[in-house]
């Protein structure tokens, strides 16, 4: 990726910012303007749309798909397996970090599902970054066609964007926490990525 360092220091500088913002009280009305714009399209099959767009970020789904990707690549005798992993472990291990942390408490009083644990940064949305942004990676350097990787992404963005506004939209997040959570993975993604070009090995030719 030509512009990598610049497009990571972006995200680091905005998740920053918007950090502190968070911890100084000074995102509330930007939290409840989002979220009262998505009442106003609140409706019973609003509800089991975003219900069901969350367990497209589900740990147990996301792990488990992993974990066969894995094997399959570990069978191939390709590395990608365990960079994917270890993008999940410190996602994984990174969002709880910084939950422990900052300790923001969840929205009150208008969750439409069971969620524990703090608010900031969401798990959800981070994992499914990293998740999804990964097999984005893979499928753009993959031997599939330019229509099919266009094709294919474009799905997996949908599914990432939908997992982030369930989120806000179930009342278990913040505005706020969902996009922090997408510009944290993001720097992830953009130092795993980097590490395996590096690495220079072609990685997803199994993806034929």
């Amino acid at each position: 990726m030509k512009y990598r360092w610049t497009i990571l220091s972006i995200c680091l500088i905005l998740s920053t910012i918007l950090t502190v913002f968070v911890l100084t009280n000074r995102v509330d009305h930007i939290d409840n303007g989002v979220y009262d714009t998505l009442m106003e399209h609140d409706s019973r099959a609003t509800y089991i749309y975003f219900r069901s767009a969350t367990y497209f970020a589900n740990v147990y789904i996301i792990l488990g798909i992993a974990g066969v990707m894995t094997l399959i690549a570990l069978i191939k005798k390709k590395r990608i397996g365990a960079y994917l992993a270890a993008t999940l472990f410190i996602t994984a291990g990174t969002n709880q970090l910084l939950k422990l942390l900052f300790s923001r408490p969840r929205p009150l009083d208008i969750e439409l599902v069971v969620a524990h644990g703090y608010s900031f940064p969401s798990g959800h949305t981070m994992m499914s970054t990293a998740f999804y942004g990964f097999l984005m990676y893979m499928i753009a350097n993959s031997n599939l066609s330019t229509k099919a990787k266009w094709v294919i992404n474009s799905i997996f963005l949908f599914i990432l964007l939908n997992t982030a506004i369930s989120r806000v939209y179930l009342g278990v997040h913040f505005f706020t926490d969902v996009i922090a959570s997408i510009l944290i993975s993001s720097c992830i993604l953009l130092v795993i990525t980097y590490i395996i070009k590096k690495d220079n090995g072609k990685y997803f030719s199994w993806l034929k």
